[in-house]
């Protein structure tokens, strides 16, 4: 009932909002392909993330001849079919401009196809057939959240970043998500993700501690660090990786 009492306006915004929010989740993450040419091996990405609201791309070319990345953006053209749209170069020479249309993606039967607009691979394609594949185990998307507030993006309900904490923490996780105070930004440097916290005082004797998230892209680990109320530190790890320069440089801070 309360729909019905809803404005024009207001349900054609609520729609829009819908379907950018079904957009975004439906796309976001990491498509790679790589060919070799004679002894060269040429390698393309597609890094598909939203980003206040809009969904943006970067497009990577690496080789031991080029490398150039662009920054991109996204049309879409219908419920599983976008074009990427270059923007601008912003890493070494590429030679497409502004509006060019750098390839479409289209789900379909469960893949992805390829649609070449102005950028071709060095071999012969054919348009239409599957070529990028969606790798689902890299989190490069993630640098969307730097200099993001963590409650307002969705942090903490972004699927790889629950599977991962619990991981680190196990039987501590939902301990320290009651209890977790977060009122800064996600900070971003190196390919390395991390937000400083507090926990609430728990007994209420002045003693709340100190917490740090970080997560290491490059590597997909999480760790977690925990100075409690009694000054005890524990650090836990959803992977083997070593610890970033960031994380050993907090321990030092506050150790």
């Amino acid at each position: 009932m309360g729909l019905l009492l809803l404005k024009k306006g207001s349900i054609f915004t609520l729609l829009i909002l819908a379907q950018k929010l079904l957009f975004a989740g439906d796309w976001e993450g990491t498509y790679a392909y790589q060919e070799k040419v004679e002894s060269k091996v040429y390698q393309y990405e597609i890094i598909i993330y939203e980003l206040e609201s809009k969904t943006i791309a970067e497009f990577k070319s690496k080789s031991s001849e080029e490398s150039y990345i662009y920054d991109c953006k996204i049309t879409s053209l219908s419920d599983t079919r976008i074009d990427i749209l270059v923007n601008k170069c912003i890493s070494g020479k590429g030679l497409l401009k502004k509006d060019d249309i750098l390839l479409g993606l289209e789900q379909k039967n469960g893949g992805v196809f390829t649609h070449f607009g102005a950028f071709s691979p060095k071999q012969q394609v054919e348009s239409g057939k599957m070529y990028f594949k969606f790798n689902k185990d890299r989190i490069e998307y993630m640098k969307k959240y730097a200099n993001q507030m963590p409650y307002e993006v969705g942090f903490f309900r972004n699927t790889w970043v629950i599977e991962n904490m619990k991981a680190a923490l196990k039987e501590k996780y939902d301990g320290l998500m009651a209890f977790l105070q977060v009122n800064d930004a996600i900070s971003f440097k190196d390919n390395i993700l991390y937000l400083e916290a507090s926990s609430a005082d728990k007994k209420g004797m002045g003693n709340s501690g100190k917490n740090i998230i970080v997560i290491d892209i490059t590597n997909k680990n999480l760790f977690v660090c925990i100075i409690d109320g009694n000054e005890k530190l524990s650090t836990y790890s959803s992977g083997k990786s070593s610890k970033p320069k960031v994380l050993s440089n907090w321990i030092n801070k506050y150790n």
